[in-house]
């Protein structure tokens, strides 16, 4: 009776005790037992989640950052790699995943920050890879053309005065306002030198596949390899 109300309460696929032993003084034991639960059913028993058993993620199905961004409006696609990207916009943003590749590292997201993003919306997107428990490092870079550098940096700052950043992070900005968006950054550091330890930024001098080494090899001394 009571192996038929777990059978029925937990959505069992399977629940069996095998063997079931009499003993010589007449007593049952159950000296083992299997039980297959129905996956798709596991969504009606939070309470299993103690035991280590959650709701399997389907492929195709969104993961809870992707659920997250799509709220914020940001296109933004989970990957299996290490290093999150932080990029311009969608272009800049394949390309900067090539680099990644190319160079050794594989890239944790895809995501697109759009044209001429607000300060806002830019430190929503590293919320979304700060918080990722598989980046080990961050590649950040901005080819100002519709949107400007020192929008992009003054989203930097907004993030790491709110939030700070637990992963190394290497930046390059080039084109509409980047000297101004590297002064940002410079102005803000000396203010808070402890928020900015974990962050390296370049301008217009440093080729980005120097940037997209350089995140590689971040990710590779953070994840201990």
């Amino acid at each position: 009776t009571s192996l038929f109300k777990f059978f029925k309460k937990y959505d069992a696929k399977m629940a069996e005790i095998n063997p079931l032993v009499l003993t010589g003084e007449g007593k049952l034991i159950a000296a083992d037992s299997r039980v297959s639960l129905d996956d798709d059913a596991v969504f009606r028993h939070p309470e299993l989640a103690e035991v280590g058993i959650e709701k399997r993620h389907e492929e195709g199905e969104m993961t809870p950052r992707e659920m997250q961004a799509k709220e914020w409006d940001i296109p933004y696609l989970d990957l299996d790699g290490d290093i999150g990207m932080f990029p311009g916009g969608a272009g800049f943003g394949i390309m900067g995943n090539d680099f990644i590749q190319y160079y050794g590292g594989k890239p944790a997201n895809f995501m697109d920050s759009g044209g001429g993003p607000t300060p806002e919306r830019l430190a929503k997107m590293l919320v979304l890879l700060d918080e990722n428990p598989n980046v080990r490092a961050i590649f950040g870079a901005r080819f100002g053309g519709i949107s400007r550098c020192d929008d992009f940096a003054k989203g930097v700052v907004m993030f790491l005065k709110e939030h700070g950043l637990s992963k190394p992070m290497v930046v390059r900005m080039t084109g509409n306002m980047w000297q101004e968006g590297v002064r940002i950054f410079e102005d803000a550091k000396k203010e808070n030198p402890d928020n900015f330890k974990n962050i390296e930024f370049h301008g217009i001098e440093t080729p980005i596949e120097e940037i997209a080494k350089r995140a590689v090899e971040l990710a590779r001394t953070t994840g201990g390899r």
